[in-house]
């Protein structure tokens, strides 16, 4: 896809370990815990989530790194949109505009490319893949707390359901485990920042995807509804920087949520470790 010395991926690497460190340590503490526990559904269920929050933290650090590699061979990525006709700057293209355009976009079906500096629907192929590898990352972020919230409610002892890392969930975790750190999760549940996380990857999954001008012209409509009221339809768009700094408070959140919760498992699970392995 691209070149790249060995000098340059350890320059990413370093600046990866430093900006989105590994919680290595307390994966590998909280995984000592639970594999020194009877072998039981729940804790066998915990073993598992684990191992599924290891591996979301890997893939999420490896769609970060991929994204911070592309900035720094792309850096055009930065300046898209800069020159857009003042008149249009800022504003995105009516979503039927897009759909009909669809049939006469030239290799309008090709996804894989060898100069990522080629034109991609008013952006190019580079800040597509960007912009792509921020949503994944963000998407794997919020799965892994999905995780971690899932091991709190189990060791909670409540009933078996759907968990996720939500502050209603967190307010009934907290109720039975009631340590500071389970407070201290809540928090972050409720704060401002973890909502639009929240309505981000929601939006991605579900109904309302966000875009942004380095991958291409957004969508932007207007219509009037049955009151004769003018009603826009915009886009929160993201320039590059942005997309890196939510990801990057996406994962920021992520490292401190792994800290209570190694802090809970730690004081919480004390008195059920098995003897013989103590």
């Amino acid at each position: 896809m691209f070149n790249i010395t060995h000098e340059e991926m350890a320059e990413v690497q370093e600046y990866l370990d430093k900006e989105f460190p590994s919680p290595k340590e307390q994966i590998v503490e909280i995984g000592s815990i639970f594999a020194m526990l009877e072998d039981v559904e729940e804790t066998i269920t915990i073993r598992r989530l684990i191992m599924d929050l290891d591996d979301l933290i890997l893939q999420s650090r490896w769609y970060l790194g991929h994204s911070i590699l592309i900035l720094k061979k792309y850096p055009h990525i930065k300046d898209t949109g800069s020159d857009d006709n003042p008149l249009v700057k800022g504003r995105g293209m009516p979503s039927s505009v897009h759909l009909l355009l669809r049939e006469y976009i030239v290799d309008s079906e090709r996804v894989m490319f060898t100069d990522l500096t080629e034109s991609w629907r008013g952006g190019t192929v580079a800040g597509w893949i960007y912009n792509s590898l921020i949503d994944s990352a963000l998407y794997r972020i919020l799965a892994a707390l999905d995780r971690i919230a899932h091991v709190l409610w189990t060791l909670a002892g409540l009933k078996k359901e759907n968990i996720y890392f939500r502050s209603r969930k967190l307010e009934k975790i907290h109720a039975k485990i009631q340590m500071k750190e389970t407070n201290e999760l809540l928090d972050i549940a409720k704060s401002p920042l973890y909502e639009f996380l929240l309505s981000y990857r929601d939006g991605f999954s579900h109904n309302k995807k966000f875009y942004s001008r380095i991958a291409g012209y957004p969508p932007e409509d207007i219509y009037t509804d049955s009151e004769g009221n003018r009603v826009s339809v915009n886009n929160i768009s993201l320039d590059a920087e942005y997309l890196l700094a939510l990801g990057n408070a996406a994962y920021s959140n992520l490292n401190l949520v792994m800290s209570y919760f190694s802090n809970i498992c730690n004081g919480y699970m004390l008195p059920f470790r098995r003897k013989d392995y103590v």
